[in-house]
């Protein structure tokens, strides 16, 4: 079964396909803590799309979007992640980021060049990050694969007396087939996993005291 990696949530299955968040054939693999994980066969049924969603009490916007925008902090919740740094900035709201990934013994790590942007969303209030692997030229040289295909996107929305919802969604083919129990545990468990130690990070100090003015023109798809 092929499988592939999620930047910013560890692996997971994924397709190549048309992205999208609507509920329409999502499968519940794990409800827990408060963090739903759901999967989604492709057209093609070659791989499957991965869904993370969850609810944060009292949580404001500004520490969620503090905590997406440090890059390097990802190697502290994002499960198997090994290395993470922007490697270039492009313009206010958009950079190219730079993450690896830890694959088990007989495998070799993955990494990507990813453009990362900011734009408004339709809900009230809501930001969006969305993150796409590119094939820009990268130096110095690295081992392991590079991962040229893979496409996500988080969804901050505010919700009433403080809550905030939190949901991702995509997809990151490294094109290899891969034995059933690390399908599994990748597609769930470290999606999981990061979600537990995001949610956890967004209360230290930076994060959760973050004074990001989010109406700046040019940022966080402001124009």
């Amino acid at each position: 079964m092929r499988i592939p990696m999620l930047i910013g949530l560890g692996i997971a299955l994924a397709s190549v396909g048309t992205f999208g968040t609507s509920q329409e054939n999502w499968r519940l693999q794990r409800d827990q803590e408060n963090i739903r994980i759901y999967t989604r066969p492709s057209a093609d049924s070659r791989v499957t799309w991965i869904r993370t969603v969850t609810t944060l009490d009292d949580t404001p916007i500004n520490a969620a979007v503090a905590l997406l925008q440090d890059t390097p902090a990802m190697e502290q919740w994002t499960a198997r992640c090994e290395d993470a740094y922007v490697y270039r900035k492009l313009k206010d709201d958009t950079t190219l980021t730079y993450t690896r990934t830890d694959f088990p013994l007989l495998y070799a790590d993955r990494w990507m060049l990813s453009r990362s942007s900011w734009r408004r969303g339709t809900e009230s209030g809501e930001l969006v990050f969305t993150s796409e692997a590119t094939d820009r030229a990268f130096e110095p040289e690295q081992d392991g694969v590079r991962i040229t295909d893979s496409r996500i996107e988080w969804h901050l929305i505010p919700l009433d007396d403080g809550e905030l919802q939190v949901s991702y969604t995509g997809y990151a083919d490294p094109g290899i087939d891969l034995p059933q129990w690390l399908v599994e545990n990748l597609a769930i468990d470290a999606p999981f996993e990061s979600m537990v130690n995001f949610r956890e990070m967004l209360n230290e100090p930076g994060y959760r005291d973050s004074e990001l003015d989010l109406t700046i023109p040019g940022h966080y798809g402001e124009k």
